[in-house]
């Protein structure tokens, strides 16, 4: 996930719980993993299920497989088909 993140990172347990346990997780194939690219600083970051990154381009070079952009992704709900 991409996101400048200038108000911060909300309720934690919104973020955390709703959005990612019950919202997005369950629509993800096991072992894909999230990463956060922002401003925030990386003990922030950390305190979301989202990988914090420095960048597009250290999360791309340490990753082997498949990559998905969504444009937009707040205004979607996505499920992967196995």
């Amino acid at each position: 996930m991409v996101a400048q993140c200038p108000e911060g990172i909300g309720p934690l347990d919104t973020v955390n719980e709703a959005i990612f346990r019950i919202g997005v997780l369950p629509r993800l194939p096991s072992g894909a993993k999230l990463a956060l690219v922002s401003d925030l600083d990386p003990a922030s970051a950390s305190r979301t299920l989202l990988e914090p990154t420095s960048s597009v381009d250290a999360l791309l070079a340490r990753t082997a497989g498949p990559v998905l952009v969504v444009p937009r992704a707040s205004q979607l709900i996505c499920e992967v088909a196995s």
